[in-house]
C-alpha cells in the first residue's frame, strides 16, 4: 500500500514524454522501484533517455533487489535501463544534479548520519527534482516478535556499532523530520501522514513476512 502511494506521489507531475532519472535509495527488496515501474508505464515517459538506479548499502539486499527486478514483467515492459548496485547514502557516488526523482522507503530511519545523508542526497537532485522519504510510527505491538528475538542471533557484521542520530521511529515529532529536511536544503516540503493497519490472514503469511528479514535468513 505505502509503496504504491509513494510512487504515485513521487511521479504525480510526470508527463508523457518526460525524461526521468530515478534513484531508489536504501531500496531493500526494490518495492518502490517495482511500483514506480507500474506508474511510469502508464505515464509513457521517454524510455530512450530515462534511467533508474537502485541502491542499497547491503550486498545481500542488492542481490534480492536485482532478482526481483529481473523477474518483474512491469520492469521489462517499461524498457528503461536499470542499474542495481551498492551505494552508501552518506557517500553517494553520483554526479550532482543528475537525479530528477529520488525515493527512499523507510531507509531514512536507519541512516547513522541522517543529516549528512539528507544533505548529500539533496545535492543529487536536479533544479526541478523531487525527493520522497517515508518513515513509520508503531501503532501496536505483537508480543510474538519479542519472543522471536530470543531465538535469533544477529550476525556480528549486522550489529550497529555506533549511532550518530536517533532513529525516526516510535512517537517521533513530525517537526523533527521537517527540521532535518530544511537543514539539508530541501524546499517546498510536504508531509503526509497516513494511518493504515493490516491483518495476516494465516500463520504462513505472518512467518513469510518475518523471514523476509535478512537477519532471520542467515
Amino acid at each position: 500500500y505505502y509503496s504504491q502511494l509513494a510512487a504515485s506521489i513521487l511521479f504525480r507531475k510526470t508527463l508523457p514524454g518526460d525524461e526521468v532519472h530515478f534513484l531508489d535509495v536504501a531500496a531493500g527488496p526494490a518495492v518502490l522501484t517495482l511500483r514506480a515501474a507500474d506508474v511510469l508505464l502508464n505515464k509513457a515517459v521517454n524510455k530512450v533517455a530515462s534511467t533508474a538506479i537502485v541502491t542499497d548499502f547491503a550486498d545481500h539486499m542488492v542481490d534480492i533487489a536485482a532478482k526481483r527486478i529481473q523477474e518483474s514483467s512491469a520492469i521489462h515492459a517499461l524498457g528503461i535501463p536499470i542499474q542495481v548496485r551498492v551505494m552508501d547514502a552518506c557517500a553517494p557516488d553520483l554526479p550532482e544534479r543528475s537525479v530528477t526523482h529520488l525515493g527512499c522507503m523507510f531507509g531514512i530511519m536507519f541512516f547513522e548520519r541522517r543529516a549528512e545523508a539528507l544533505a548529500r542526497l539533496r545535492a543529487l537532485l536536479s533544479p526541478e527534482g523531487i525527493a520522497l522519504f517515508s518513515t513509520w510510527q508503531h501503532s501496536d505491538y505483537l508480543d510474538i516478535l519479542g519472543d522471536f528475538g530470543h531465538f535469533v542471533r544477529v550476525p556480528d557484521e549486522l550489529i550497529e556499532q555506533e549511532v550518530h542520530a536517533p532513529p525516526l521511529s516510535i512517537d517521533h515529532d513530525v517537526a523533527e523530520l521537517r527540521s532535518d529536511l530544511e537543514a539539508a536544503g530541501y524546499t517546498s516540503i510536504e508531509i503526509l501522514q497516513e494511518e493504515k493497519s493490516f491483518q495476516f490472514t494465516n500463520d504462513q503469511d505472518f512467518f513469510d513476512t518475518l523471514l523476509c528479514n535478512p537477519i532471520l535468513n542467515k
